[in-house]
C-alpha cells in the first residue's frame, strides 16, 4: 500500500493456508524493483505478520528505514510487564518506552519502542485487551497496532 497517493502497489494471492512470511523476501524485491520512478520511496510501514527476520535483514541492507509491528511474544510481553522507564505522552493514559532488544531468531538487536495505554475497566476504548497490569490492578493495558 502506497500510503502518500492511497495507492495498492501490489496484490499477492495465496492459499489460505499460507503464513505472511512466504517467500516474502522475493515478493518485496519484486515490488521494489518495478515502482515506477516517480514514486518516492522513503521506507517500509508492516504489520507484525511480516516482523520476519529474513525481511528486517533485507531492508537493513537496502539502507532502508522500516516501522513494523512487533509480534506481542511472551518475551515482549514480559518486557511490557517489568521496570521500564515509561514516558508519558500528549494522550493521557498512552506511555512510551524504548530499548534495544534482541528477539532469538534476530542475528543482532534492534531498536523497540513500545507503547501502552492504560484503560479502566469501565472505559470503552475499542482494540482488544491484551495484557493485565499488574502494578495498577484497576487498570488494563490495551494494545493496537
Amino acid at each position: 500500500m502506497l500510503a502518500e497517493v492511497r495507492l495498492v502497489a501490489q496484490l499477492w494471492l495465496r492459499p489460505g493456508n499460507a503464513s505472511c512470511g512466504s517467500n516474502v523476501t522475493a515478493f518485496f524485491l519484486d515490488l521494489w524493483e518495478n515502482l515506477p520512478s516517480h514514486i518516492r520511496r522513503r521506507g517500509v510501514r508492516a504489520d507484525s505478520g511480516f516482523c520476519l527476520p529474513e525481511l528486517l535483514a533485507l531492508w537493513e541492507q537496502l539502507k532502508l528505514p522500516y516501522v513494523v509491528v512487533a509480534q506481542l511474544s511472551d518475551p515482549i510481553q514480559r518486557l511490557i510487564k517489568g521496570d521500564l522507564v515509561w514516558t508519558a505522552t500528549e494522550v493521557p493514559g498512552t506511555e512510551v518506552a524504548e530499548l534495544e532488544y534482541q528477539a532469538l531468531s534476530w542475528p543482532h538487536p534492534r531498536r523497540l519502542v513500545l507503547l501502552r495505554h492504560r484503560v479502566s475497566d469501565d472505559e470503552e476504548r475499542g482494540g482488544k485487551r491484551l495484557l493485565d497490569g499488574k502494578r495498577h490492578a484497576e487498570h488494563h493495558y490495551s494494545m493496537r497496532s
